[in-house]
Formats: C-alpha cells, sequence, structure tokens
C-alpha cells in the first residue's frame, strides 16, 4: 500500500516539482474565486430578503443597511484577496531570505 506521498509521487523531504506546486495554488485559486461567488450569491439573496421584509413592514428605519454595508465590507476584503495587487517576487524573495536568516 502506497502513503500518500508515493501518490503524488513525492517522497519525505523532498519539493514538489514545480508543476505539482503550480497545480496546487491554481486550483486553491479556483477553490477561492469559487468561494467567493457564492458568498456573493448568499449576499445578494439575504440581502434582498431584509430589504423585502423592511419594505413590507412600512419602510421604517433602514436597518438592512448595516447588514448590507458591514457583510459588503467582509467581502470587499475577500475580493481584494483574490484580485487585488499581490505580492511581488521581490518581496517574496527579500522575504523568504528574511526568514532563512532567522533559523
Amino acid at each position: 500500500m502506497q502513503s500518500s506521498f508515493e501518490n503524488t509521487g513525492m517522497s519525505q523531504g523532498s519539493s514538489p516539482d514545480p508543476e505539482t506546486e503550480l497545480r496546487r495554488r491554481a486550483l486553491g485559486n479556483l477553490q477561492a474565486r469559487r468561494g467567493l461567488v457564492v458568498q456573493l450569491a448568499v449576499y445578494l439573496l439575504i440581502n434582498g430578503i431584509l430589504f423585502w421584509t423592511w419594505g413590507s413592514n412600512g419602510f421604517g428605519f433602514p436597518w438592512p443597511l448595516f447588514v448590507l454595508v458591514f457583510w459588503g465590507i467582509g467581502l470587499f476584503w475577500q475580493a481584494w484577496s483574490l484580485f487585488g495587487p499581490g505580492e511581488s517576487e521581490d518581496r517574496v524573495r527579500k522575504e523568504m531570505d528574511r526568514l532563512r536568516g532567522a533559523r
């Protein structure tokens, strides 16, 4: 019976080949984007229900705005982490060098 490391072509103590690492990162990005789409759909559905409820009760104080704004801020940061400017290769290398020196 093979271990999970053997199944992926990696043995303990070896680093994954660049293609495997690139595939892992690509899958992670796709899952994060799918998660954002699901969050956005739920956000729109729930806020639609809240505004419908607010409207059907006479349009008093616009309390659904609190949910809309604060949940929207969370969605904005989630989207920013996916689509905003990422770390430059130079900054990544500097951080890796800093971490190597910390050993």
